[in-house]
């Protein structure tokens, strides 16, 4: 019998426009005891010492309300480092990824694909928390990813499923790590693994931002944060493609065993 003996909570974000074109997908990943720890510290040292019932970083940075304390400069530094200490008190791993959306675009148009990025992201995650607790997850232990519901990600989850099925290089992922859709939309405001997580998927879009304009944001929380990044770039998705053979769905690979053994390929010299 499975035993569950990590568990991680994950959020996404997209931006599409003149100056950025990406999505994220973030979170954290941890035991039991790591959990209570975080949300615990998470409770005391970021919410009830800063005056707040939740964090978002959105609404964090539009400075209104309970947020407008953060203004001032010095403020906003200390939430920063409060949110990274209860990471750092609790030992819970970020990891994070990022897929280049115009660079997916040219990939599907170029490969007649339709891959989709919130099912990469996941995807990508999946295969870097089995590589990151490799140990933990020895045995018949498994992961589990509870993803913050929105629209489309219940088949998001289940397409990230077929990515991690379908690849012959990461064998046992689909198996070890599984996504797991929340069962409503809205938890955000009342779960703080689930604001952790948020920040952490600000901390990837604040930090891509950086990475296109080739300078060092002078935005308060872009504190060096500990995050395990994957980026869906071009060249990255030529690689991972070519190294699965085009195949990413089961029905791909269903369609072609049959035309490539008709063309007597599959065969290396």
């Amino acid at each position: 019998m499975a035993v569950i003996s990590l568990s991680g909570w994950f959020g996404g974000s997209e931006r599409d426009d003149d100056e950025q074109n990406v999505a994220s997908l973030g979170g954290c990943v941890g035991t039991d005891i790591q959990w209570k720890i975080q949300d615990e510290a998470w409770n005391e040292e970021v919410l009830a010492a800063f005056g707040l019932d939740y964090v978002h970083m959105k609404e964090v940075q539009e400075e209104n309300g309970k947020f407008a304390q953060f203004k001032d400069k010095e403020r906003s530094r200390q939430l920063a480092e409060a949110i990274i200490g209860t990471f750092k008190k609790s030992g819970i791993r970020p990891f994070g990824s990022v897929t280049r959306l115009k660079d997916l675009r040219s990939f599907n148009r170029e490969r007649k694909l339709r891959l989709s990025a919130y099912p990469l992201n996941i995807y990508s995650c999946m295969f870097m928390v089995r590589h990151g607790f490799r140990h933990q997850l020895a045995g018949e232990a498994q992961a589990v990813l509870n993803l913050d519901r929105r629209e489309g990600t219940a088949q998001a989850a289940e397409t990230a499923r077929h990515y991690a099925k379908t690849d012959p290089n990461l064998t046992d992922v689909y198996e070890k790590v599984l996504p797991s859709p929340l069962p409503e939309e809205g938890l955000a405001s009342k779960t703080p693994a689930l604001q952790a997580a948020d920040f952490v998927a600000w901390k990837i879009l604040t930090q891509e931002k950086e990475r296109r304009f080739s300078r060092r944001s002078k935005h308060v929380f872009a504190h060096e944060t500990p995050v395990i990044i994957w980026r869906w770039s071009y060249n990255v998705l030529c690689l991972m493609d070519a190294g699965r053979g085009g195949v990413w769905t089961e029905r791909e690979r269903k369609r072609r065993v049959p035309s490539a053994a008709s063309r007597g390929a599959g065969t290396r010299e």
